[in-house]
């Protein structure tokens, strides 16, 4: 089975690229971003997903399209997080109409907060359902894991590892973090089973940890450590995510409780 994987040199890609590699899937990949220090870049191309004309370019019709791809970096301003995450979207679910599509959109939708990435997510999703016959829509809640620079626990981890002071925010955020390589593992029970079509999962563990939580889960791990600064960010709704049509759907849990997640990103940092 032929999988083409967009956003293929992200986090989530990569992790995706690597699973579905161990599990002998025919792989390609397409990305904006630099491959160059991918394990699997030989699988890899530069195309910009809003660029019909670099799309329309490739050959493959693969059996099914992983659609990872997507902006959310703080450098990006709105016009950016708009283009990538809805009209690359919309190009995607064009250029593969016989392709099982399978987008990655974000529980950040269900937010009593939204933002300008939350409602791109969320207009991404419509698109797919319009233009689309046979996709699957998944919402991962904060995803954190290998080959994760950009998460709070990543950067609290890379602060330590660099001797800086980790800051945590106001401390009282709650999330339901979810380790990537457990997201790419439900992605892969997707793919397995053609039987499921044109519904929308929620992916995470059902459960929420505050940001002081996490920084007294990673010293206990890692050893001494300082203080953290929390700064006076506004509190937020708790993401706790309802995982019973993923464990229906399927059979799928979470291998990685929150302290094994973060006792194996301090071991791939040291």
């Amino acid at each position: 089975m032929k999988i083409l994987i967009t956003g293929i040199s992200g986090h989530l890609g990569r992790n995706c690229a690597d699973l579905f590699e161990e599990s002998g899937y025919e792989i390609s990949g397409i990305s904006k971003g630099d491959h160059s220090d991918m394990n699997n870049c030989k699988y890899s191309k530069s195309v910009d997903i809003c660029d019909v004309r670099q799309l329309n370019a490739l050959v493959e019709e693969p059996d099914v399209v992983l659609h990872l791809a997507g902006r959310l970096r703080r450098t990006d301003t709105p016009s950016d997080i708009i283009l990538s995450n809805v009209l690359g979207t919309i190009n995607v679910a064009r250029r593969f109409p016989n392709s099982r599509l399978i987008h990655a959109s974000s529980m950040s939708v269900c937010s009593s907060k939204q933002t300008v990435y939350s409602i791109s997510k969320l207009l991404s999703e419509r698109a797919i359902e319009v233009l689309h016959n046979d996709y699957v829509i998944l919402r991962p809640t904060y995803l954190y894991g290998h080959y994760d620079s950009n998460s709070r626990i990543a950067k609290i981890i890379q602060d330590l590892s660099s001797g800086a002071i980790p800051t945590i925010g106001n401390g009282f955020e709650s999330r339901d973090y979810l380790f990537c390589r457990d997201a790419a593992e439900a992605i892969l029970e997707i793919v397995k089973n053609e039987n499921i079509h044109n519904c929308t999962i929620d992916l995470g563990t059902g459960l929420a940890y505050s940001m002081y939580d996490i920084y007294s889960r990673i010293r206990s791990i890692w050893g001494s450590c300082p203080d953290p600064v929390s700064e006076d960010d506004e509190p937020s709704t708790p993401w706790i995510t309802d995982t019973a049509m993923a464990k229906r759907l399927l059979r799928w849990r979470p291998k990685y409780d929150i302290d094994r997640g973060i006792r194996a990103m301090i071991e791939e940092a040291r």
